[in-house]
């Protein structure tokens, strides 16, 4: 399954090694992947829930938020 990353809002492919993706993530159902109106909107929301998190994800220590 992909997944979005909720600080870069990067997407990671199926393949990735969920242990070395350093930020929270949500699971984008298969029937979404293509759906860029539903990414979007996933990303603006995950986002504003990132903003309102204190920090501790390895990607935010990385970038000194």
């Amino acid at each position: 399954m992909k997944r979005l990353g909720h600080f870069s809002g990067k997407i990671y492919e199926d393949n990735v090694d969920v242990k070395t993706i350093e930020e929270c993530c949500t699971v984008i159902p298969k029937e979404k992947e293509n759906d860029e109106a539903y990414l979007d909107l996933l990303q603006s929301r995950e986002r504003i829930m990132c903003m309102m998190c204190p920090g501790e994800c390895g990607l935010a220590k990385k970038m000194n938020y």
